[in-house]
């Protein structure tokens, strides 16, 4: 177990003795019985040589004194510390963290009234690990934890959504779905490398024309936006482009077919504070994203 080589206790009472001339003072200062302080006296200075008696008065040596420098350091860092605002953490994912989190970060701050200082994660593990480990406090992301340690609320539907780059608009005015997609499958796809687009969209068929495959929701993002082809992500992950018209939603009626998730905040059942915070939070993320 790792523990102080000097317990904080004695560190103390060696500090005491830098401003006192008796040890009477000392244990006034303290408030503790003299013949109490008289044996704890000689136990440090025998144990750890930080106080020697001279002339019968205990006093400093200097190992005392420059442990003395050390806790009046660690004094103030405890105190700076405890006077500082809680830290919490919130893992994502990158594309959540770019879209949603960082955007409307003054406004965490403002819902939870300015009391925490927020850390914004994007974890190399399972969110379920790093919540269970402690190393986040929560976690937001599309869907539902498999751990029965962690609590979790929907906030809204993960709805999904075609987009194509901007340039595509005047083929796709007024077209129904049939000839929507119809006209999709002549054009370059973007694939998300874990997506099976013909189940995804509902097709009767394999998408043959693919240009590009990539690992992320950026990456699709980026390469739609480029001019790459046209895809399928979540409406989230597209705010910004869709409002700059960087890329064009089209209009497929068949995605409202498609099972889908929720946005949703996870957080450790066990842990009080987390949970406190989870309707202010709640609140915020409604508000960042309507």
């Amino acid at each position: 177990m790792t523990r102080f080589e000097i317990p904080p206790e004695d560190c103390l009472v060696a500090l005491e003795f830098r401003d006192s001339a008796t040890l009477r003072e000392v244990a006034t200062r303290l408030s503790c019985d003299p013949s109490a302080l008289v044996r704890k006296v000689q136990r440090i200075a025998n144990e750890h040589g930080l106080l020697e008696k001279i002339k019968g008065r205990w006093v400093l040596t200097a190992k005392g004194h420059l442990l003395n420098r050390w806790t009046e350091d660690s004094l103030m860092s405890q105190k700076k510390l405890l006077d500082s605002k809680p830290q919490m953490r919130i893992g994502t994912t990158m594309w959540l963290s770019e879209q949603v989190i960082v955007p409307y970060y003054s406004l965490l701050h403002k819902t939870t009234e300015d009391h925490y200082n927020w850390v914004v994660l994007t974890p190399s593990r399972s969110f379920e690990t790093e919540l269970v480990e402690g190393t986040c406090d929560y976690i937001i992301t599309c869907g539902a934890p498999v751990d029965p340690l962690i609590a979790y609320k929907r906030i809204l539907p993960e709805e999904w959504v075609l987009i194509a780059p901007e340039s595509w608009q005047r083929d796709f005015k007024k077209t129904d779905d049939d000839e929507t997609i119809e006209k999709l499958l002549e054009k370059p796809f973007v694939r998300h490398y874990d997506m099976n687009p013909q189940d995804f969209l509902n097709l009767p068929e394999q998408i043959q024309n693919i240009s590009i495959t990539v690992d992320n929701m950026i990456g699709i993002r980026s390469a739609v936006t480029k001019g790459y082809g046209w895809s399928v992500v979540p409406r989230l992950s597209v705010l910004n482009e869709l409002e700059n018209q960087e890329v064009i939603e089209i209009p497929y009626g068949k995605l409202k077919n498609l099972k889908q998730s929720h946005l949703s905040l996870w957080w450790l059942r066990s842990r009080k504070e987390p949970h406190q915070l989870v309707g202010k939070i709640q609140q915020w993320l409604l508000e960042s994203i309507s």
